[in-house]
């Protein structure tokens, strides 16, 4: 009962998934027709009118499962088709292929016809495996879309259906070209016109009419199941080629060979024949060659006679022809491989003896070495031996040296031979310098500077760098560094300081041949240190030798190591300056050699420090007198202006001496004097004064004001203008002093207040209250007014002393006064009269 009972399951399968997944699964593609009309769109798949239009049901009966079963037949569709079918196709003519082109609008195929059943089944498919629904892609003539047979044939139908005609041309009228355009493969890649005429126009073919064609697609068939040598068949020229050994290899240089191996492997493919009733198995390809084909009907059991007739009959042996040509074949590549091997072995054989050749070479080069080695330690062997003995001497060590260099040049330098000259020649060479002096002279050294050259050129294999930490120290460097620099060293120590000659002279002999790092050594290490031991224990006050003359011969051999002493020197002479008076010339005999030595800023340092001082001094206490004038002191100090620089040397005068000598001048010529005295006087103090120092605005504008002095003396109410020929001449020298640029201002000009000097006698009387600096001058007109000047403590203004004049903050420089604007911090320049009118 259980059994009988179905039961419905209400699991989700596999199915299920997949129609809700894809909903149009199954379902027929909806032609456009279709999708636009819906229900009342015309059935393109129905042959007939009558037929129902999709969704309002279908006509189609009940399938009658009682009817005995009905089998396909077989064959290939279309070879049984009905007469009337074939003379409705030839009286159709060209419109044969219009209706076929509709037929397969309606069916699916242009080339089909529908069966009973309602099946379309069109030439090409095999009885058996047709399927339903399969449309022949349609046919637009020979040559045209023929690819479309491997697709659904949409270029076809869309032509088609926009009126197009097989054989006919295109456009509106079908009035266009009926011939495709062919594609034409040119030679190369040049150029167009390169290789001659390009392709012109396809030929037309000549048109064959329904018989014909089925006659030939019948032939075309028919032969597809026959042999080469089938009747009516042509028979095919056999050339024959005749290849030599040389063309096989020629052809065969970039020919992939097949090797042994290779060939055995295919050669050992299992190959199973299914062609007959039985199956058979085969051990490689080339056994399918020898085995008889089998009758198409299946029966193999042919008597043997007849095969044999027939073959003797054909005579084709393709057997016997396809083995000659595999064993041409193989030959050919045997052929190839061998030679291929060949030539392997002849560039094997080449490398080989070229590597034959090299080490036949090095195995004579170490021959050659091993006995120029001998000859070596032979003679190294018999320069001990002597040296062990006491029989060797120096001139016997030089010549068995040299040899061993031009004999064995490379084996020398290689094995540095050099390095074992040392434990022979050093010995010797200390015992020929036991009773040198280096010092004696170069009389002396001759001797000793021939064997150090003759050992240079044997030892000295290298350049004159100084040794590093991991390098070891060159041959005849060690040479000289073990038997020279002990005895230099020697005698520098004994050498007196104050004797440079000597030392300097043995330097300048031994440079050539001392080591440039060892010659340097010597001179920092030995002569400048007793240089500056010597410099230590100076004094200029006691020692009568001047120091330049010790020191300065030192100079090209030392250089700038020797501005070490140079401080001492002038610390000392500093010194000794501090008691000069500039009477002594000594000092300048001793400053004037160093104004090349020392540096510039370093000469006007000490300059300024220790001699300009004492040059001022004198200058303030100088006597100016216009009667009887002693210029000794006058003398003394310009004899410092070579150096000193000008601009100095101007500052100097303008503040120590001019105020003074412009003050006497005013006094003079209040005393009504002779105006040829005053312009001697006048021209005499010129003439003394150094050229360098007349164009500076520091004296140059103190002669201006000196000739303005004496012009207004001769001219106007002046003392001196009753004298005759007193204001032509004064006038005249004023002319030709601005002319030369003696002076600094324009003839006729004043350098300070036009007003300042209304008559001469107030000029006298100024002149005479002129004080000994500008400061001073500030000072006593602050003082005439009740005005505070003093100086700020601790307050400096671009390196000048700050002063409060009155409520002003002043400085001073070059003789130009400086004023803060209020509180803004600016400072403008501005006269002493205004600086006066602001402080009250």
């Amino acid at each position: 009962m259980a059994d009988d009972e179905e039961v419905m399951k209400f699991e989700i399968t596999d199915q299920d998934l997949e129609d809700e997944m894809t909903p149009n699964y199954g379902r027929k593609r909806m032609s456009k027709n279709q999708a636009t009309y819906g229900i009342w769109a015309d059935n393109s798949d129905s042959e007939g009118e009558g037929e129902p239009k999709a969704g309002f049901g279908s006509n189609k009966g009940k399938r009658d499962f009682t009817a005995p079963i009905g089998f396909v037949s077989g064959g290939i569709v279309g070879q049984k088709k009905k007469k009337d079918d074939e003379e409705h196709e030839e009286s159709a003519g060209s419109s044969g292929d219009e209706e076929a082109g509709s037929k397969g609008r309606a069916g699916g195929s242009g080339l089909g016809y529908r069966s009973k059943a309602g099946r379309v089944e069109s030439e090409g498919q095999i009885a058996g495996m047709r399927s339903q629904g399969y449309s022949q892609p349609q046919s637009l003539g020979k040559g045209f879309g023929d690819w479309e047979k491997h697709t659904k044939g949409i270029g076809a139908k869309l032509l088609l259906n926009m009126g197009f005609q097989p054989g006919k041309g295109l456009g509106k009228a079908l009035q266009g070209r009926t011939a495709i355009v062919e594609a034409h493969l040119r030679k190369g890649k040049g150029a167009i016109g390169a290789y001659g005429k390009e392709g012109g126009r396809p030929k037309k073919e000549k048109v064959l009419d329904s018989d014909e064609e089925e006659e030939k697609q019948f032939k075309d068939k028919l032969n597809q199941w026959r042999t080469g040598t089938a009747v009516g068949a042509k028979k095919k020229n056999v050339s024959y080629v005749y290849k030599s050994v040389d063309d096989v290899l020629a052809e065969g240089q970039f020919r992939k060979v097949d090797r042994k191996e290779d060939r055995a492997k295919r050669e050992g493919v299992k190959v199973i024949d299914m062609t007959g009733r039985e199956q058979r198995v085969l051990k490689g390809y080339s056994a399918i060659a020898g085995q008889q084909r089998p009758a198409e009907d299946g029966d193999s059991s042919a008597p043997l006679i007849a095969l044999q007739e027939k073959r003797k009959k054909n005579f084709e042996l393709p057997e016997l022809i396809h083995n000659l040509n595999l064993l041409v074949d193989m030959t050919e590549q045997d052929i190839i491989a061998a030679d291929r091997k060949l030539v392997h072995h002849k560039d094997r054989v080449e490398v080989l003896e070229r590597e034959g050749e090299k080490l036949n070479n090095l195995v004579e080069k170490e021959k050659q070495q091993i006995e120029a080695m001998e000859q070596i330690i032979d003679v190294l062997d018999r320069l001990e031996e002597k040296h062990n003995t006491g029989e060797l001497d120096h001139e016997l060590a030089v010549k068995a040296f040299t040899k061993l260099k031009e004999e064995f040049s490379s084996e020398f330098q290689e094995f540095e031979l050099s390095y074992c000259a040392q434990t022979v020649v050093i010995p010797l060479v200390k015992q020929s310098l036991t009773s040198w002096s280096p010092l004696a002279g170069r009389n002396e050294s001759l001797p000793h500077l021939t064997t150090f050259t003759q050992w240079r050129e044997i030892l000295e294999a290298g350049g004159d760098t100084q040794p590093g930490a991991d390098t070891p120290m060159a041959a005849y460097h060690s040479l000289v560094w073990e038997c020279w620099v002990p005895l230099v060293r020697l005698s520098v120590q004994r050498w007196h300081s104050r004797d440079p000659q000597p030392l300097v002279a043995f330097l300048e002999l031994w440079r050539p041949l001392v080591p440039p790092w060892i010659m340097q050594h010597v001179l920092e290490q030995l002569v400048l240190a007793r240089l500056q031991a010597e410099v230590e224990v100076w004094d200029p006050l006691t020692d009568t030798t001047p120091i330049h003359t010790w020191l300065h011969p030192w100079l090209p051999p030392l250089g700038d190591r020797l501005d070490c002493v140079f401080p001492t020197i002038r610390n000392k002479l500093s010194s000794a300056l501090s008691s000069w008076h500039p009477t002594d010339r000594s000092a300048k005999l001793i400053l004037l050699p160093w104004q090349e030595v020392f540096s510039r800023g370093s000469m006007c340092a000490f300059l300024t420090k220790n001699i300009v001082p004492k040059l001022e001094q004198a200058l303030a206490t100088l006597p100016i007198t216009p009667h009887n004038q002693d210029l000794t002191l006058w003398r003394a100090v310009m004899d410092w202006s070579d150096l000193l620089p000008p601009p100095q040397l101007a500052q100097m005068l303008s503040q120590s001496f001019f105020p003074r000598w412009l003050q006497v001048l005013a006094g003079w010529l209040n005393s009504t004097p002779n105006y040829e005295e005053v312009v001697g006087w006048y021209s005499g103090w010129k003439s003394s004064l150094p050229a360098s120092a007349l164009p500076l605005p520091g004296v140059a504008d103190q002669l201006s004001q000196a000739l303005h002095m004496m012009n207004r003396s001769v001219s106007g109410g002046g003392p001196l203008a009753g004298q005759p020929g007193a204001l032509e001449n004064v006038r005249y020298m004023t002319s030709r002093e601005f002319q030369a640029g003696g002076v600094g201002a324009q003839a006729g000009q004043d350098t300070g207040n036009k007003n300042k000097f209304a008559t001469v006698s107030e000029a006298v009387k100024t002149a005479a209250q002129i004080p000994q600096g500008f400061k001073d001058l500030i000072g006593r007109r602050c003082e005439e007014r009740g005005i505070v000047f003093r100086p700020l403590p601790g307050r400096w203004r671009e390196g000048k002393q700050l002063y409060l004049c009155g409520s002003r903050q002043v400085y001073l420089d070059r003789n130009v006064i400086f004023v803060m604007e209020g509180g803004s911090g600016v400072w403008v320049p501005t006269s002493l009269n205004s600086l006066l009118d602001r402080a009250t």
